[in-house]
């Protein structure tokens, strides 16, 4: 069981190597089974993370960004928001938002994410003026 920990316990963002690792890991497991495996390749976007970062009062701070999230170089108010509730009644426009807290307990999926879009998450939208 350790060993597939170790060989699962990788970084695999979609059209990655460690991604490649895991869906051959998972073709041999299924095959082993005696299932038959059909794999479509596609291409895909691969998203790299740069060098994120906030300043504040000559002080800077590393962050991990979100593969999903819009790029941003600038300045503006901060709001932290804990709970659904309190993110309901935030205005978010021109604000950095942090979550904190309850929303921060898992990933939200990005607005309207074509992929998967749960109706718990549409209900984390915030006000905008």
């Amino acid at each position: 069981m350790l060993e597939l920990l170790e060989q699962i316990a990788i970084p695999r963002a979609v059209g990655t190597e460690g991604n490649k690792v895991i869906i051959e890991l998972q073709k041999r497991m299924f095959e082993k089974n005696g299932y038959t495996i059909t794999s479509l390749p596609f291409s895909c976007k691969v998203w790299n993370n740069g060098n994120s970062r906030m300043e504040w009062n000559e002080k800077k701070q590393s962050i991990m960004a979100s593969p999903y999230s819009k790029g941003f170089c600038g300045e503006g108010n901060v709001r932290i928001v804990e709970n659904l509730e309190e993110l309901q009644e935030t205005d978010c426009e021109d604000v950095i938002l942090f979550l904190t807290e309850e929303l921060a307990k898992e990933p939200l999926q990005p607005k309207d994410y074509p992929f998967y879009y749960p109706d718990e998450h549409k209900s984390c939208m915030c006000k905008f003026r």
